[in-house]
């Protein structure tokens, strides 16, 4: 694995916020969140405890808000009988946009599912923990969800506008925040075994967790651990075939990289000066730009124009689809901890954290060659190639030779993340005012490792599809007299065919590389609310804060 030194520092921001409300004399709870008969609402009423409703920083009774709030409870989130989180918010009709989850293939494979609130982004929704931010994954700047264990978490709250008031402009898009199980009477215990249909894409879960609480503490600890089997994106119908939309109508068709290649000649081109042109040849029909383009035949060896024929879209074209994923592999280990401690009367102590690993991995099909946008050259004096005139560069004007290169395997990675984070505070009562204040910091960490293959080192495929010779000695690169050295060339017009010996050379073109990613996060807050005065539709409230965040990346 490379080691990438280079820090980066966010930096730090530090911000003062303040807010005002009028808080009338009613309570009402809402129905998503809470289920009451309709003759002990009211009486329940008088008991219900002040709450912070997301969206606001000032406490209230009740847990009605202007904004739009929705709320998950946890008797839904039992009923779902999902074991991610990811699973029980990517169905709900505010989540919409590209946001990353396990059943997004090219989305990286590290079994992450983030967040995108109304469309506008992962960097646009911010994502809370008991109301402080949760540190943000590095490789798509958004918040792994899937990596807060599900029974830790007692509500989910949406806030599906903007609040880029109160929290920033991470926030513009709106707020998930996750409201996590204070205490619990004894052990939990579940298990979840799940399977397709199709007998495949089979998935394991256990969790534990235990609780307990006195007059003056309450503790909540727990574990969890899944396992997701991956699913191809051949072994279901629907994903087999690479669809393409033309004049309305749905038709499998595949990529113009293909192993054979596609590659394009000029229609009058005579690179020989014997009077016939490429379409004397192939007899195909040119393109508006005068271009014909031709495929190497099944079997055929490559070196001689005769090796190739027509290149035909609806025949030719290479179905990439099957060897992608519909669903990536996983494997995902948690552990959590909650817990609160009344030192005094009026001063609480507070700790919520969790750690979590995640491995997984992506798989996608093999490395397309595109030499005019990979801004390489294929010689007209390359050994292998038949038609003597040169291919790719993207300032050149030559024209191009796509190839899909088998050779290297499949496109995959192998991901492990770890993610920390860590809230501590103190919070209690101002003398015997209606204020109340809430101290404290937070830390998390995340951080990410990949190994990538599949992949091929540029600077030495410049060589090897370069001006290439035989003399007694072989194949060559570079040109009689003057050979290149350290250097063997490649027939990138048939790698499958080619022979060992071409096969074993290309395979040293490979390119396999790793990745380090660590993103820390640090953050100070400290915040007031309570009554200014009271009037006669009810008591002014208001909510006063100072928060402090440092972010930094190392890669």
């Amino acid at each position: 694995m490379k080691d990438r030194s280079n820090s980066h520092g966010y930096g730090s921001v530090g911000a003062i916020t303040a807010g005002l409300a009028m808080s009338f004399g009613f309570a009402g709870v809402s129905s998503s969140a809470i289920a009451q008969d309709a003759d002990s609402s009211s009486s329940a009423s008088d008991d219900l405890g002040a709450v912070v409703v997301t969206g606001s920083r000032i406490r209230r009774v009740d847990a009605e808000s202007a904004s739009p709030v929705l709320v998950i409870d946890r008797a839904a989130i039992e009923a779902s009988g999902v074991v991610t989180i990811g699973e029980l918010i990517m169905e709900l009709p505010v989540i919409a946009g590209a946001a990353t989850n396990p059943q997004v293939n090219n989305g990286g494979g590290t079994g992450a599912a983030n967040v995108s609130l109304r469309g506008l982004g992962t960097v646009r929704t911010l994502v809370l923990l008991n109301g402080r931010r949760v540190v943000r994954d590095p490789n798509f700047d958004g918040v792994d969800v899937n990596a807060i264990p599900i029974n830790f978490v007692e509500r989910v709250e949406i806030l599906k506008e903007g609040a880029s008031a109160i929290y920033g402009s991470d926030a513009v898009g709106g707020v998930v925040n996750f409201i996590t199980r204070k205490e619990a009477g004894g052990a939990e215990i579940t298990f979840d075994y799940g399977v397709s249909g199709e007998d495949d894409g089979q998935r394991k879960a256990v969790g534990v967790s235990w609780g307990a609480s006195s007059g003056k503490a309450s503790i909540l600890v727990g574990l969890n651990y899944q396992e997701q089997e991956g699913i191809a994106a051949g072994d279901r119908d629907y994903s087999a075939f690479a669809l393409y939309l033309y004049g309305g109508a749905r038709i499998p068709l595949g990529s113009s990289r293909t192993p054979n290649g596609r590659i394009f000649l000029p229609a009058d081109g005579d690179p020989d000066n014997d009077g016939t042109t490429f379409n004397d040849t192939y007899g195909c029909t040119p393109s508006a730009a005068g271009q014909i383009s031709v495929t190497r035949i099944a079997g055929a060896t490559g070196d001689q124009q005769s090796d190739y024929r027509c290149y035909v879209g609806a025949t030719d074209a290479y179905n990439f689809q099957p060897l992608n994923l519909i669903l990536t592999p996983q494997e995902r280990a948690s552990l959590f901890l909650t817990s609160t401690y009344d030192i005094t009367d009026s001063v609480t102590a507070y700790a919520d954290m969790f750690h979590n690993v995640t491995k997984s991995g992506f798989q996608i099909a093999p490395l397309p060659f595109d030499p005019v946008n990979d801004d390489i050259v294929i010689s007209a004096d390359n050994a292998f190639n038949p038609f003597g005139i040169d291919f790719g560069g993207s300032t050149t004007g030559n024209t191009n030779a796509l190839f899909r290169l088998e050779a290297l395997g499949n496109r995959a990675s192998q991901n492990e993340t770890s993610l920390d984070q860590i809230n501590l505070g103190l919070k209690g009562s101002v003398l015997d005012t209606t204020w109340t204040w809430d101290a404290g910091g937070g830390f998390g960490r995340v951080a990410q490792f990949s190994d990538t293959n599949g992949y091929i080192f540029f600077p030495d495929l410049v060589s090897a599809i370069g001006p290439s010779f035989t003399d007694a000695n072989g194949t060559q690169c570079g040109t009689p007299g003057n050979p290149t050295p350290g250097c063997t060339p490649v027939n990138i017009f048939n790698l499958a065919e080619g022979g060992a010996a071409n096969l074993a050379q290309f395979g040293t073109l490979q390119s396999n590389y790793g990745t380090s990613q660590v993103n820390t996060q640090k953050t100070l807050a400290l915040n007031f609310t309570g009554s200014l005065l009271d009037l006669s539709a009810g008591p002014v409230q208001a909510a006063f804060g100072y928060e402090y965040r440092e972010e930094s990346l190392t890669g």
